[in-house]
């Protein structure tokens, strides 16, 4: 069976967004059980939406090329609502039979 994991990433400035280890960590963690990952990513501008989607898109490129990573900007962000309904579609999409909504903090890792 198909598992996408969907996440997201929400913030108001840059700072707050988590470092490009702390995802790398995150898909270390998942790619044991998972198949594929979706970041519902939300910022405070459009700028900083696309320079931080496209570090996070080097970072999988370099080290995780095998590991599907698909990251999608909500903007504006507003309520989690909408993050979490375009997550569902985008994991119909892909003909994903399950989908585990994981929060970055709580990691189910062996490593």
């Amino acid at each position: 069976m198909q598992l996408v994991v969907v996440t997201r990433i929400h913030a108001v400035n840059s700072s707050k967004l988590p470092s490009l280890e702390k995802i790398n960590r995150f898909i270390e963690c998942i790619e044991d059980y998972a198949d594929e990952l979706i970041i519902m990513l939300g910022a405070g501008s459009l700028n900083q939406l696309q320079s931080y989607s496209e570090e996070v898109d080097k970072l999988v490129g370099h080290i995780k090329p095998n590991f599907p990573v698909h990251i999608h900007p909500v903007y504006p962000w507003g309520y989690f609502t909408s993050a979490l309904n375009q997550a569902i579609t985008l994991a119909q999409d892909r003909k994903s039979e399950l989908i585990a909504f994981q929060v970055r903090v709580i990691t189910i890792c062996s490593k």
